[in-house]
């Protein structure tokens, strides 16, 4: 876990983007939610908010509320929130994939249309998938996002 967190905070190397997705995954389960906290991984993912790219305070505030997220029986987690323009990933597969196994996934973007698009798409093939516009970038973006998402099962519903 360490040298993942040293990576998200190498903001001069190219590793910021797949470093953090990696870590967005891999938080889904407790134990790599505590070795992420253990290891010194809110300071950076704080930092990463407070200077990143857009893409990277996306995935960053991802991180922090799966940190939050409170496992189930079922699959080890309950909610998930992507967003929903990483780069050089398919998120869109990841959605289908977690949205597939049961997860309540929760989907932000900036672009409304497109985001409503994706939704209609999912609901369609019977996802239980929700979403909201919100640029991470904003403050009262975040905190919009962050309760909208709260009072799903596992993030203080």
């Amino acid at each position: 876990m360490k040298p993942l967190v040293e990576l998200m905070a190498d903001f001069g190397s190219n590793m910021v983007d797949k470093s953090t997705f990696v870590m967005s995954i891999l938080v889904s389960t407790s134990k790599a939610r505590a070795a992420l906290v253990e290891e010194g991984g809110i300071p950076v993912l704080v930092e990463i908010i407070e200077v990143g790219s857009q893409r990277h305070k996306e995935i960053a505030v991802v991180i922090l509320l799966q940190i939050c997220d409170v496992p189930s029986v079922s699959m080890g987690l309950t909610t998930v929130v992507i967003p929903d323009d990483w780069p050089g990933f398919f998120p869109h597969a990841i959605v289908e994939e977690l949205a597939g196994h049961g997860a309540i996934v929760h989907t932000f973007a900036r672009n409304e249309y497109e985001l409503n698009n994706y939704l209609k798409g999912w609901v369609d093939e019977g996802f239980e998938i929700t979403g909201s516009v919100c640029d991470v970038s904003l403050q009262h973006d975040r905190e919009k996002l962050i309760k909208e998402v709260s009072c799903f099962k596992g993030l203080g519903g």
